[in-house]
């Protein structure tokens, strides 16, 4: 309800008022303008490369770039997942990587990418190449280690376990306190969990072999060909078939004491695994039913099994 101003006092303080919230509005205008004013330079300072500050992405114009050179891109790793136990919050897996390549200009250096971690060696075509090649969020190869045609390069590598689900994720199951393991790498998350050129364009195999403890059964994109007694106390070597050409982001791995069930009644092979602290609740006979339907159709529809 608005009430009349009919006495002088009244307008006067009614002019305050008004004066005071003009005031106001004014001042907040200003310090509006002044937070763009310094937004749009220090955006200019990061564009004119004045900034200090490294970001984890990949840039369509450096993946571009990287594409054109880049060919027949082959991965070989051997990663070592004993410490998963831990009871370490911070505990870290280890991997020994070949990354294989063929180049068609170097003119430049290569960049590999890789979020966080650390390297304690790096050999290129045979060459020792400073462990500061890796930085924050990627490894820079240097060009004048590089050559046209073919490269390998090896390097070795640690990386903490991931507790936000990207990467190689760490679960410990509250209900009996098993540790399980699963990787999610879309849509550029793979390089959380190796060095590698992260981008869906760069095709590429990946021939993977995991030590793991003894009691745990690990799952990859391909089936195991053979898992026998590790060389360290309570472990297991599990080594892989090499997998189609794929895109990074559908490389996988899972490992844990799951319980399995499988069914091989139809063209494809199927596995189902669940945790242990689970496994009574699932049905699998309905998992397996479903999922043979879908087979079925898809296998009728593509007219191919």
């Amino acid at each position: 309800r608005c009430t009349p101003i009919s006495k002088k006092g009244d307008l006067v303080h009614a002019k305050s008022r008004r004066s005071a919230f003009s005031a106001i509005v004014i001042s907040a205008i200003a310090l509006t303008f002044a937070a763009l004013s310094s937004s749009c330079v220090s955006k200019t300072k990061q564009s004119a490369g004045v900034s200090s500050k490294v970001s984890s992405d990949l840039t369509l114009v450096s993946a571009q770039e990287r594409s054109q050179r880049l060919s027949h891109v082959s991965y070989e790793l051997e990663v070592d997942l004993l410490s998963a136990a831990s009871q370490e919050l911070e505990a870290q897996y280890s991997g020994k990587q070949t990354i294989s390549f063929k180049l068609s200009r170097v003119d430049r250096d290569l960049r590999i990418d890789f979020f966080e971690g650390s390297v304690s060696s790096i050999n290129v075509n045979g060459q020792t190449v400073a462990n500061t090649a890796k930085q924050t969020y990627f490894i820079t190869i240097p060009a004048a280690a590089l050559r046209l045609g073919q490269n390998t390069i090896e390097i070795s590598y640690a990386q903490k376990f991931s507790r936000t689900g990207q990467g190689l994720h760490r679960f410990r199951d509250p209900v009996d306190g098993n540790v399980y393991l699963y990787t999610q790498f879309e849509t550029y998350e793979a390089n959380r969990f190796m060095p590698c050129f992260d981008q869906p364009d760069l095709r590429s195999t990946l021939t993977m072999k995991v030590l793991a403890p003894a009691e745990w059964t690990v799952v990859t994109a391909t089936r195991e060909k053979s898992h026998a007694p590790g060389g360290q106390p309570n472990s297991r070597l599990w080594s892989f078939a090499t997998t189609p050409t794929l895109p990074t982001y559908l490389f996988s791995l899972h490992a844990g004491p799951y319980a399995s069930f499988s069914d091989n009644s139809t063209s494809v092979p199927l596995r189902l695994f669940v945790r242990q602290s689970m496994k009574t609740l699932v049905r699998p006979k309905d998992w397996f039913t479903f999922s043979k339907q879908g087979i079925r159709f898809y296998e009728t529809f593509f007219a191919q099994k």
